[in-house]
């Protein structure tokens, strides 16, 4: 079942019972504002991108008036991970754009139509530095993006993403390291750059970005 629920009254607006959408649980919710609630005229509403770990994700829309409030119904779904499940989805309905994330994969659609505008690819980190004492050439790196729900696409046309990248040397005496980061693409799939956290940080749940798109919250 989703609902649709006002944060300052704590009541649901609406609600609607989903049974043959997606064959496995929900993974991650995201929604955006359109029409009036976006401040572009026509009927308010909510559209949301539903991710599953059946792989796929689904698009679905609220429309909101001042006497109303219609119920969800789907729009479009969409797949591109070849039946890996979907681990976070973004939104942003003033660039008509989406995104899901599978550990190896990113796939960035339309929002109107569903089409596939680029898939994206983890980066490959740069393994030299991390064991100090072992030539980086024997340094072997694996990365993916991070098991989390968070995302963002910003305003100005980025996508930030988190990726998880495992170090393991050909010395078995040297212990595998893990390493968190915050990975910036455009919409068109250029890396433009990665920014590894603190360990103490562990991995973000969240990522929210300033109204400008020029900054971000982790």
């Amino acid at each position: 079942c989703y609902q649709l629920v006002d944060p300052t009254k704590t009541t649901i607006q609406g609600e609607v019972y989903v049974s043959h959408v997606h064959s496995r649980r929900i993974r991650a919710i995201q929604m955006d504002s359109i029409g009036s609630a976006a401040g572009v005229g026509g009927a308010g509403g909510e559209l949301a991108i539903v991710g599953s770990e059946d792989g796929t994700a689904s698009i679905w829309r609220f429309i909101m008036n001042d006497s109303c409030c219609l119920p969800l119904r789907p729009r479009l779904r969409m797949g591109g991970h070849r039946g890996n499940r979907i681990l976070s989805v973004a939104i942003n309905t003033s660039l008509n754009t989406c995104a899901t994330v599978s550990a190896q994969r990113c796939c960035i659609f339309n929002t109107s139509n569903g089409r596939m505008i680029r898939s994206i690819s983890p980066p490959s980190e740069d393994t030299s530095g991390v064991f100090p004492s072992v030539d980086s050439s024997s340094v072997n790196c694996e990365t993916k993006f991070a098991d989390t729900t968070a995302i963002c696409i910003t305003s100005s046309g980025h996508i930030i993403l988190v990726c998880e990248s495992g170090f393991t040397s050909s010395d078995a005496a040297v212990p595998r390291r893990k390493m968190i980061t915050l990975e910036l693409f455009t919409l068109e799939g250029i890396h433009l750059a990665s920014k590894a956290l603190e360990p103490w940080r562990g991995v973000p749940n969240k990522i929210t970005a300033t109204f400008d798109g020029r900054g971000i919250f982790v």
